[in-house]
């Protein structure tokens, strides 16, 4: 049986959740027809409580899943840290260019607007800039013009 992530914050968990379970449980509560939007949000709050303790320990994929589905939700990417750019920053050299877009949008629909982090995957995405489709280009440019950061290497 699929172990479920505890929704219930003061029932004791029995069993230890993987980044990978994490994800996929907040990615199908978000895809969910039959969780109504404030069920959907309970949900993803605790899913942000279990993770941020051991948000170092997922993969790239799992980040941007997870961001992805805290922000769809219309939740605060602070739930899973106060910091969330300090969280980002060790896997900009290794996220793909769907995660980085993925990524961008969840930072820009979340009003998280860090200069720093922007430019610095900037630097990553201009090299890489020829690989991202129309849809990731059009979520990146959207991100940068959302927060009103200009980086001229990146659009120039």
């Amino acid at each position: 049986s699929q172990t479920q992530l505890q929704t219930q914050p003061n029932k004791k968990k029995t069993q230890s959740q993987s980044p990978s379970q994490i994800c996929s449980f907040a990615v199908s509560t978000v895809k969910s027809s039959t969780i109504d939007a404030i069920k959907r949000q309970k949900i993803l709050i605790e899913i942000s409580k279990q993770s941020s303790p051991i948000i170092y320990f997922f993969s790239p994929s799992e980040l941007t899943k997870l961001l992805w589905s805290i922000t769809k939700v219309g939740l605060p990417l602070t739930l899973l840290h106060p910091n969330i750019s300090i969280v980002i920053f060790p896997y900009i050299n290794r996220f793909k260019t769907f995660e980085i877009s993925s990524i961008l949008w969840s930072l820009a629909s979340s009003g998280h607007r860090d200069e720093n982090l922007f430019n610095s995957i900037a630097r990553i995405i201009i090299p890489r800039f020829h690989l991202f489709n129309p849809q990731q280009i059009s979520n990146t440019i959207w991100s940068f013009a959302k927060l009103l950061i200009s980086n001229s290497e990146l659009f120039d």
